[in-house]
C-alpha cells in the first residue's frame, strides 16, 4: 500500500528510472530496439505510483521483443483526458493472441492473481495498485493485434481526483 509521500514521485522521475532500465537492455539488444518518448509536459510533476512503469515496460521487452526479427519499436507516452492522466506504452512486438488477450483481461478484471499469472504478476500488481489507491474505475486497458502492436495504458486521476468511492486515498 501507499501510505507515505515516498512511494509517489513525479511522472518526470518515473520516466527517468525507465529510460536508464531501457538503456540497459539497449546495452543487450543493441539497435533492435528503439524508443520514443511523448509525454505531456503539464504532466511532468504529477505525482505517480513509484515503479509503475517498469513492469510493463519489461513484459513489453520480455513477451514483444524478445523474439522479433525486425527491429522493436516502443512509444511511452502521457496524455490528459479531462481530469483523468493516460500513461500508454505501445510496441511494435509479436502482440498477444485473442484467446491469451481474452484471459489476461478477465485476471485483470476478477482481479484473482493466484500465482497461475504466470508472466503477468507484473501487470497485475500494477493494476492492482492503482485499484486499491484510486477506485475501480481506474487501472490497466490492454489492446493488441498479433504480430502488428500491442498498448497497455495506465488511467489514473490527474491531481489527486478520482472516482468518489475512495476520496480520501486520492489526495495528496
Amino acid at each position: 500500500t501507499f501510505r507515505n509521500k515516498s512511494d509517489m514521485i513525479p511522472l518526470y522521475e518515473e520516466n527517468q528510472y525507465i529510460e536508464t532500465y531501457l538503456e540497459i537492455y539497449k546495452i543487450v539488444y543493441g539497435d533492435k530496439i528503439t524508443v520514443d518518448y511523448d509525454i505531456d509536459e503539464s504532466l511532468l510533476d504529477e505525482h505517480v505510483p513509484k515503479f509503475i512503469l517498469q513492469p510493463i515496460v519489461e513484459n513489453t521487452i520480455i513477451h514483444g521483443m524478445d523474439r522479433l526479427t525486425r527491429p522493436g519499436h516502443i512509444v511511452i507516452d502521457a496524455v490528459r483526458e479531462q481530469k483523468d492522466m493516460l500513461i500508454c506504452i505501445r510496441d511494435n512486438g509479436a502482440g498477444i493472441e485473442a484467446d491469451q488477450l481474452k484471459k489476461l483481461l478477465c485476471e485483470l478484471e476478477s482481479q484473482e492473481n493466484s500465482g497461475n499469472s504466470k508472466g503477468r504478476i507484473g501487470l497485475n500488481s500494477v493494476d492492482k495498485r492503482i485499484k486499491m489507491m484510486y477506485g475501480p474505475s481506474y487501472g490497466l486497458t490492454i489492446t493488441s493485434r498479433p504480430n502488428v502492436e500491442t498498448t497497455i495504458c495506465i488511467r489514473m486521476p490527474v491531481k489527486g481526483e478520482c472516482s468518489n468511492d475512495l476520496p480520501d486515498r486520492c489526495h495528496r
